[in-house]
């Protein structure tokens, strides 16, 4: 594969954001369709939380230090992918251990919603597999699993490896959410055993050049404006 070729990356906003400066770090409705609509960024990854009984889009922090009312619902976030149909938006529930409640919750209301076949994705843990298994896998295929390999132990996760590879393969797991920080020769391991790669912490071009040799098909970003202009501008050095 060319060089050119390699670098057919879609770039995605990691928790809504189109830059790292930009504050307050909350979600809002209108943040979410400047996002979706006006830079036309159909790939996000985004987290759910929990409160007074309404599933709202934002990290936990995030909505504790802030007027969490103002932060997109989940209905809202539906109905803005409904309107705007998106290519990739990752979901994580944000509660650990998972709650199988709030699963099968959010896998019927996205099954409910009607986007587009394996659009969206949930997120995993290594030790929350058994639930993707029970739950997930064979009653929701219309929306993809995604288990977090991470480069350094973390969330009562270990470091990834290529136990961690063989371990989603085992259970039927389509798509790893990997650390960019994680050895270039997994990464490319990934790849070989047919597995997609969604890249997370990528925020510079040598992010965007290891993701690119890797394989990887989703880049998740805290710079998604800026990691899109950067591709674009490598593409024309490389002569695409």
């Amino acid at each position: 594969m060319g060089a050119c070729e390699q670098l057919e990356l879609e770039i995605c906003s990691h928790r809504g954001l189109l830059s790292g400066n930009i504050q307050p770090r909350l979600l809002t409705l209108q943040r979410l369709e400047t996002l979706v609509v006006q830079e036309r960024i159909r790939c996000a990854d985004l987290d759910l939380s929990e409160l007074n009984s309404t599933t709202r889009v934002g990290h936990p922090a995030d909505l504790a230090d802030l007027d969490a009312s103002q932060a997109v619902t989940f209905p809202e976030l539906l109905k803005v992918l409904q309107d705007y149909p998106p290519r990739f938006f990752a979901l994580e529930l944000k509660k650990e251990p998972m709650d199988r409640e709030q699963l099968v919750s959010l896998l019927e209301r996205l099954r409910a919603g009607g986007l587009p076949w394996q659009s969206i994705g949930v997120w995993y843990l290594p030790q929350d597999l058994p639930l993707f298994e029970q739950l997930h896998r064979d009653q929701h295929p219309e929306t993809l699993g995604i288990m977090a390999v991470f480069d350094r132990p973390w969330r009562g996760a270990p470091a990834g490896s290529t136990m961690s590879l063989e371990m989603a393969e085992r259970s039927g797991i389509p798509v790893l959410g990997m650390s960019i920080h994680v050895s270039s020769e997994l990464l490319t391991e990934a790849q070989r055993r047919g597995l997609a790669v969604a890249a997370f912490g990528v925020n510079s071009e040598e992010d965007l050049l290891k993701a690119a040799a890797g394989g990887v098909r989703w880049v998740l970003s805290d710079e998604p404006l800026r990691m899109r202009q950067a591709v674009m501008q490598l593409r024309s050095s490389l002569g695409g």
